[in-house]
């Protein structure tokens, strides 16, 4: 095995030496390996020294530019430094909240972000604009922890009073770290609130909150049409609304590894995708034209959902995956996959903390590559029905290559998050479908609202029924987290079967 991976890694080598586009993949990998590696030193690096390494190896590149091995292993060394630079720029400086950490304060600040609602509370990202009565120039936020009465939304500008706490981590899980992905620094629970003067937002912010509002009311139609859970369930599912479930169905999710359905996420969008297109070939529409198709419905979809920056990841993700289905061609989808985490990672160095990108690029890369070997290996070509076929190819692939991550985070794995997913995903994109069908009929004509939500009200209660019944077996679940190191293993090996796979089906072809 071990002198196969150095045939392989030679005869990679020897491919990027070969051919420019791969000299652009060397680089891409190097950038992303640099901001990895740089998040886990938890100090900023002095700019002078990442300056001047960065100028030692452009000239060294200069120096041994006639000699392409050196010139190559130089310029990943330098996209390294590059990562190292670029998520060095992305620390916040933090200089002028961490002065109020354990004071009391009197803030005046907007809502930047739509407010989360919990069973007991409601959370609010505000940016604040004064504090303690002299105006505040630093870029941090701070999440309030308000009641659930009077309702807040964004844009709202708010007073309010309170001990403003520093984010800390605990034993399980970093929360300053994650919170800092949306540069939040500070923490207040359960202020005096006061309503400011409504204000004057820019385009952007008041195009962002008619769709929040817009939201809001199909949110509450839907609540008008289903029960609960089903209708807190539905909100998430369909309009990415970040509601309250019921802890019991909760930790049902969490026991069957289906959490990633709850709320519009990279994984979900990534499905939406994948699942949608089966039924677009139903109608005898073309490969690249439903693609195209599913491309404008998916941005359309992330519109509606309030354009976050989760959630345009998470579009950008979906769209790789669609393009790897569309061309079929593993080579393009997997150098735009590259590209576009690169990309990401250049507009925000931070997403390097958050879990639910991490999760969409594995589904992604599962669509991508495991596909094809899901096929062979459960023999998913015998199933007459295209659709149903490629609905289980991407489930299979995409199960498997988050699983690792999954039980990384999450502390925990599930024997039965594959056939629970199984079950469940091809019926996800239809009940979305179906629910975003009915609801402009039944909010112009309300009393045809139980007949149009009936099929959605089925689906949504056989996919909570699969949930209960998985979760509530008493074995299956194990709670144990493994560290990172393992999950790297274990992503190394399923890789290298995966590519070692891959060449022995286009052997036997």
């Amino acid at each position: 095995m071990l002198e196969q991976s150095i045939e392989i890694l030679k005869g990679i080598g020897e491919k990027i030496l070969e051919r420019k586009s791969y000299k652009i993949l060397v680089c891409c990998f190097c950038f992303i390996a640099g901001i990895i590696a740089h998040s886990f030193v938890d100090v900023k690096i002095n700019f002078f020294w990442i300056y001047n390494a960065g100028l030692l190896l452009a000239a060294l590149i200069i120096l041994f530019y006639g000699n392409a091995k050196i010139r190559l292993t130089l310029l990943g060394v330098f996209f390294v430094v590059l990562g190292f630079a670029r998520f060095n720029f992305g620390i916040a400086e933090n200089k002028i909240l961490p002065d109020f950490w354990d004071k009391s304060v009197e803030v005046s600040g907007i809502i930047l972000d739509e407010p989360i609602n919990k069973i007991d509370k409601q959370q609010l990202i505000v940016a604040p604009q004064i504090i303690n009565g002299v105006n505040f120039y630093g870029e941090e936020k701070i999440l309030v922890s308000a009641g659930l009465y009077p309702k807040y939304f964004y844009g709202d500008k708010i007073n309010f009073s309170c001990k403003l706490i520093k984010p800390e981590k605990n034993e399980d899980f970093d929360y300053a770290r994650y919170l800092s992905i949306q540069n939040i620094h500070g923490l207040c629970y359960r202020p005096e609130i006061n309503a400011g003067k409504a204000l004057e937002l820019s385009l952007q912010r008041n195009v962002l909150k008619n769709i929040f509002s817009f939201k809001n009311f199909l949110i509450e139609k839907l609540n008008l049409f289903l029960h609960e859970p089903m209708a807190s369930f539905a909100s998430g599912l369909i309009l990415g609304a970040r509601n309250s479930i019921p802890p019991g169905l909760l930790q049902n999710f969490s026991r069957t590894g289906t959490t990633h359905i709850i709320a519009v996420s990279g994984w979900n969008i990534t499905f939406l995708g994948t699942i949608f297109m089966p039924f677009l070939f139903l109608l005898r529409i073309k490969r690249g034209q439903a693609f195209y198709i599913m491309v404008i419905l998916i941005f359309l979809y992330a519109l509606l959902v309030g354009l976050g920056a989760s959630v345009l990841r998470a579009a950008i993700m979906g769209t790789i995956a669609l393009w790897a289905q569309k061309t079929g061609r593993l080579n393009h989808a997997g150098r735009a996959l590259l590209y576009g985490v690169a990309l990401m990672f250049l507009i925000n160095s931070r997403i390097v903390y958050d879990v639910g990108f991490w999760l969409s690029i594995s589904a992604t890369f599962g669509l991508i590559y495991f596909s094809a070997i899901a096929n062979s290996i459960f023999s998913l070509s015998k199933i007459p029905y295209e659709f149903l076929r490629e609905n289980l190819c991407a489930t299979i692939s995409a199960v498997i290559f988050t699983l690792p991550i999954s039980s990384f985070v999450f502390g925990g794995f599930s024997l039965w998050a594959l056939p629970a997913n199984i079950l469940i995903l091809p019926f996800i994109a239809i009940v979305i479908m179906l629910s975003l069908a009915a609801l402009p009929i039944v909010i112009f004509i309300p009393f045809m609202s139980n007949w149009l939500f009936l099929p959605s009200a089925a689906i949504l209660n056989y996919i909570i029924g699969v949930v209960n019944f998985f979760g509530s077996i008493p074995f299956g679940y194990f709670n144990f987290q493994i560290n990172f190191l393992i999950m790297i293993a274990i992503y190394a090996g399923l890789i290298y079967y995966t590519f070692q796979k891959l060449k022995n089906l286009q052997d036997e072809k």
